[in-house]
């Protein structure tokens, strides 16, 4: 899965041990490859069809975050973030289509759903193998952009460790939010029938270890997703290895395991992840594609196929560097 829009892309502990700022826009989803909604018809792309209910489903997203980082003095750092988000959920039912935003049904197909808000972090560096981070997010979600909106929040608070010459770094970090989702009956698709349940707690570590000059780094991530308000773990396993052909660029490829326990429901899946890196003196353009099964955001016990691109462009030491 990808992290959670409300969560910083990257641990904040990080924030202790960068060296220069850095400007920064990423946009993420699958909007990329589902066609939007056209008069009445959803072309799809990827989806999921239940042959025993004739319902098709598509959970499609389109995610931006925008910001600053950057270091003050020798052990702080700082970062604000801007996020934007319109997830999207509808059922396809023969001639029928059913459209959601959780928790609160949609009415209209105009009124997708719209998450706006921001992150501010900070990372410190208690000793150069060592560093403490967190971020705080407060988000508005909302089912119609002009109406009144609900203010949400979440953090996300971590630790790294690194060796003398950062050829191994390893970092955890954990992350909760009180926004809610929407479970659709998948047998009546009514839109009184929606249960409104919590987010998941979000628990990312991650191993990685720096080869042949720091041109060639092994991943290991691991990540978590457990609920309070009812039986929902998943977790997922993704090893991944990338290497730098030159200064200015690098290709890099991951495979993902995956389990799911959801309610009774016991479910394996996996994923595959490639990207590329360009270079250009401070200016960074990253492609990633992705695709995995992951549990779904309609239907309880149900993975969904998820295919998601994310692009990065950044760049760094900007105004402010340390040595």
């Amino acid at each position: 899965m990808l992290t959670p829009l409300y969560y910083n892309d990257q641990n904040p502990a990080y924030l202790g041990i960068i060296r220069t700022d850095k400007i920064f826009f990423s946009n993420s989803g699958n909007h990329f490859v589902f066609p939007a909604m056209m008069g009445a018809t959803i072309n799809y792309f990827t989806s999921l069809y239940i042959q025993e209910k004739n319902v098709t489903l598509a959970e499609m997203d389109s995610n931006v975050n925008f910001g600053y980082s950057f270091p003050v003095g020798d052990n702080l750092g700082f970062s604000l973030e801007g996020l934007f988000s319109s997830p999207f959920n509808s059922a396809n039912e023969g001639d029928k289509i059913y459209i959601f935003g959780p928790p609160e049904p949609i009415q209209s197909s105009q009124n997708i759903r719209w998450i706006l808000g921001g992150i501010v972090s900070v990372g410190y560096k208690i000793f150069d193998s060592l560093a403490v981070g967190l971020g705080v997010s407060i988000y508005a979600q909302t089912p119609d952009f002009f109406q009144t909106a609900l203010l949400k929040f979440g953090f996300n608070a971590g630790i790294l460790y690194r060796n003398i010459d950062e050829s191994f770094i390893f970092d955890t970090r954990i992350g909760y939010g009180n926004g809610d989702e929407g479970i659709i009956n998948i047998d009546t698709l009514n839109q009184e029938d929606i249960k409104s349940v919590n987010l998941p707690i979000f628990n990312e570590n991650t191993f990685t270890f720096a080869f042949n000059k720091k041109d060639t780094f092994f991943i290991v991530k691991q990540i978590n997703y457990i609920c309070i308000d009812r039986i929902y773990y998943y977790g997922s396993i993704l090893p991944a290895i990338e290497h730098f052909f030159a200064d200015w660029f690098s290709l890099r490829v991951g495979i993902e395991g995956s389990y799911a326990l959801l309610n009774e429901s016991h479910n394996l899946g996996f994923g595959i992840l490639s990207g590329i890196t360009f270079r250009s003196g401070n200016f960074d353009i990253d492609i990633n594609i992705s695709y995995r099964l992951r549990p779904s955001r309609m239907v309880e016990e149900l993975l969904y196929p998820d295919f998601n691109v994310l692009i990065i462009l950044s760049w760094n030491d900007v105004f402010i560097s340390r040595e």
